[in-house]
């Protein structure tokens, strides 16, 4: 599955949040999505798993170290296979500093296997996306 159906499947499901889909030529960094439900706000980067593995921009991570300073919400949601998982912002940016877990593919990026542990929730299909939204935004 390519990130812009995984945005449409995301989009389709949870119809009734205000959706804005980040197309990035201003800044680097910045996640995928950004959604706001009954005053709720997350910022969301969209993910595929590459066998048991995710890459981020070391760029990505910045945006997202700064973020959580100032008490943002941030999640990684990342499909693999018939699984959606979320995975707090925070755990992210923590994971990045184990070796065990990530490692630099280069500078300008890194690679992680995140136990099944440091998700919010793996979700299996059927998904639920109803508990996606609960999760995401506490409604």
């Amino acid at each position: 599955m390519k990130e812009s159906y995984f945005w449409q499947t995301v989009k389709a499901h949870i119809p009734e949040v205000h959706w804005s889909r980040i197309e990035n030529v201003a800044g680097s960094g910045i996640p995928d999505l950004n959604g706001c439900l009954n005053g709720k706000e997350v910022w969301i980067e969209l993910k595929m798993f590459r066998g048991n593995r995710i890459t981020l921009r070391s760029s990505q991570l910045v945006w997202m170290t700064k973020r959580l300073r100032v008490l943002g919400d941030v999640v990684v949601m990342a499909r693999k296979d018939d699984e959606i998982w979320l995975i707090n912002g925070r755990q992210v940016v923590e994971m990045t500093s184990d070796p065990v877990i990530s490692k630099s593919t280069d500078d300008k990026s890194v690679s992680m296997a995140p136990p099944v542990e440091s998700a919010l929730k793996v979700f299996h299909k059927p998904l639920d996306w109803e508990d996606i939204r609960r999760l995401l935004f506490g409604a």
